[in-house]
């Protein structure tokens, strides 16, 4: 018994056709939520190659704005990420209470039931699914964000240190 390329191909192309909708659906989800920090994340990494070809140093008033924006854009994440969490939520309640109500209506063994209700709520399924992965999406953005955060703050505070530092040495030496 081999497999069919004719379907298998007709298969393939019909799941990447799902997976394309799903997916533009997704992007359009997480850019309107993501956009100032998909530009955060440019910039940061855009400074990271300038240092890596030796270019010079970022200066310290570009970190603080950096530490500044990135804290105000973490802070409107938080709130992206509680929306789409409601929305996954109110997903979530919409499907059980179709799939709870397919139950209800349809005829059969309980297996039976249960597989009819589950092709019932399909739609709402994919639709939860596609929260959760946005809302996961985010929230991996959102702790890249934290990350960038720490490391730009550690530069800044080793340069205040270092400062710090230079400035006690030069009082020392004029007070001698």
């Amino acid at each position: 018994m081999g497999i069919s390329k004719s379907k298998l191909t007709s298969l393939i192309d019909e799941v990447k056709e799902e997976a394309d909708f799903e997916s533009e659906v997704m992007e359009r989800l997480t850019t309107e939520r993501m956009e100032k920090a998909n530009e955060l994340n440019e910039e940061v990494k855009e400074i990271v190659r300038g240092l890596r070809q030796g270019q010079k140093e970022v200066s310290d008033a570009k970190l603080e704005s950096m530490m500044l924006e990135i804290t105000a854009v973490m802070y409107d994440l938080n709130d992206e990420l509680t929306y789409l969490g409601s929305q996954s939520d109110i997903g979530k309640a919409k499907k059980n209470e179709k799939y709870n109500e397919a139950i209800s209506e349809v005829s059969g063994t309980i297996p039976e039931k249960e597989a009819q209700a589950e092709d019932i709520v399909k739609t709402e399924q994919s639709m939860e699914d596609m929260f959760k992965r946005v809302y996961k999406e985010c929230k991996n953005k959102l702790d890249s964000l934290r990350s960038s955060y720490s490391a730009i703050k550690k530069i800044y505070s080793k340069r205040m240190k270092e400062l710090e530092v230079f400035r006690e040495e030069f009082k020392g030496q004029r007070g001698r």
